[in-house]
């Protein structure tokens, strides 16, 4: 997988911002389940990551639509940048399981 940071310079304050709001639509979302990650399986954890990926699909598109957009300014292929796009999403959750079962497992 690719990781993806976002701290460039390239990205802009409304990027930032959407990228804000997904995580914390997310996580709050999470934090609000009440999960015993004592005996969580990956299957839940994937079945979570789905739904939450459903539950929070507008956030996520317009966080992906404008990380294309700084992407393909600053001279990326929009293929390209989907891809990172979509790498990020896919490391965040990653990251956000990682953490969770870290803090509370």
């Amino acid at each position: 997988m690719t990781e993806v940071n976002i701290e460039s310079a390239t990205y802009s304050d409304h990027t930032r911002e959407l990228e804000d709001a997904f995580k914390e639509a997310i996580y709050v979302d999470v934090d609000q389940r009440a999960l015993d990650y004592e005996t969580i399986t990956r299957e839940e954890i994937a079945a979570i990551t789905n739904e939450l990926r459903q539950k929070h699909a507008d956030v996520i598109a317009k966080f992906a639509e404008s990380f294309v957009a700084d992407e393909a300014a600053a001279g990326s292929s929009k293929a390209d940048a989907e891809l990172r796009a979509a790498a990020y999403v896919d490391d965040y959750f990653q990251s956000l399981w990682d953490v969770q079962i870290d803090l509370n497992g």
